[in-house]
C-alpha cells in the first residue's frame, strides 16, 4: 500500500508539473481584445488589437474575415526598422517586381494615441506622406510590424530633443499655411506689400505656442530595453501589438533584399486567423 500510495504521488505531482508547464509555455493575452495568429512563412505570431483604435481594428478585422492578407507577402522589408505588407498584388509573386501601390481604395482616418507606440511588434498602419496627407489618414490596408532597436537614455535624450524642434516647425509651419490659405489667398482685399511681414508675426506666434515632445516613463522603459522605433511615434496609428513570436520579426526583417527594400524571397502571409473574439463582438 505504501509503495501504490508513493507512485500515486509521484504521478500526481508528475501531471501538476506537467500541467504547470503548459501553462506557462501558452501565451497569455487579454480576452477582451481581439487576437489574431499571423502565419508567414517565417513562423506564426499572436497578435492583440487595441480597442483604443476602433476603426483600425474593425478594418483589419473585417478584412482578416474576407481571408485579404492570406497568400499576400511582406514586400518592405528593413533590418533594425520594419516589415510591411498589405498589397493585394504580392499573392501573384513574382521576384524583383516593384510592389506597395496596391491595396485597399480607402483610408481610415487617423487614431494616434500617445499610450500606444513603437515598441518592437508594434502594429501599425501605413499611410502617405505629410505632404499630400496632412491629417495622417491611414491606408485601408496596408500595414507593419516594427523590429526597431533598443536605444540606451543619452540616445533617446537626443532624439526628444531634434523630434521637439522638428515637429514645433512642421507643426506651426502646417498651421501657417492653413491661415495662409484661408485668410490671405482667399481675401483679395489684403495689402500684398504686408502679407510676408504678416506671415513672419503668425509663424513666430505659432512657433512660440508648440509644445515640445517627450517621451513617457513607458516609451523610455520599452526603447532600453525591448526596442523600438521611437521616432514613428505620434506620426502613425498603432493598432496592435505582438504578443507572441517577436522572433519571427526578427527573421522577417533580415533577409537579403534588393531594389526599394524588396526581399530576394517571397515572405508570405500564409494565413490571418482570428483566436479570440471579445464578448459582445462578432
Amino acid at each position: 500500500m505504501k509503495r501504490l500510495a508513493k507512485l500515486l504521488s509521484i504521478l500526481s505531482l508528475g501531471l501538476v508539473l506537467l500541467l504547470s508547464f503548459q501553462a506557462c509555455g501558452k501565451p497569455k493575452y487579454n480576452k477582451d481584445r481581439y487576437v489574431l495568429k499571423m502565419s508567414t512563412s517565417k513562423g506564426d505570431m499572436l497578435i492583440e488589437l487595441y480597442n483604443e483604435t476602433p476603426q483600425h481594428r474593425d478594418n483589419f478585422i473585417k478584412l482578416v474575415k474576407e481571408k485579404y492578407y492570406d497568400g499576400t507577402a511582406f514586400h518592405r522589408v528593413i533590418s533594425g526598422f520594419m516589415a510591411q505588407a498589405g498589397d493585394p498584388n504580392t499573392r501573384n509573386w513574382q521576384k524583383g517586381q516593384p510592389y506597395g501601390q496596391g491595396g485597399a481604395d480607402y483610408t481610415i482616418p487617423a487614431e494616434i494615441n500617445a499610450e500606444l507606440f513603437h515598441r518592437k511588434g508594434a502594429l501599425a498602419a501605413a499611410r502617405m506622406g505629410d505632404e499630400v496627407n496632412p491629417e495622417r489618414a491611414s491606408s485601408g490596408s496596408q500595414f507593419y510590424i516594427s523590429q526597431g532597436r533598443v536605444y540606451n537614455p543619452e540616445e533617446l535624450k537626443q532624439l526628444t530633443t531634434n523630434l521637439s524642434e522638428g515637429r514645433k516647425m512642421r507643426n506651426a509651419n502646417m498651421r501657417a499655411t492653413k491661415y495662409y490659405m484661408e485668410n490671405v489667398v482667399n481675401n483679395p482685399n489684403f495689402p500684398k506689400e504686408k502679407v510676408q511681414a504678416h506671415m513672419d508675426s503668425v509663424m513666430q506666434s505659432y512657433v512660440a505656442t508648440e509644445v515640445g515632445y517627450t517621451f513617457s516613463p513607458a516609451q523610455l522603459e520599452a526603447y532600453t530595453k525591448e526596442g523600438g522605433i521611437p521616432h514613428l511615434d505620434g506620426e502613425y496609428t498603432v493598432f496592435g501589438q505582438v504578443i507572441d513570436g517577436l522572433d519571427v520579426i526578427d527573421s522577417l526583417c533580415n533577409v537579403e533584399t534588393g531594389e526599394a527594400d524588396l526581399p530576394v524571397e517571397k515572405l508570405e502571409i500564409k494565413s490571418i486567423t482570428i483566436v479570440n473574439t471579445p464578448k459582445g463582438m462578432k
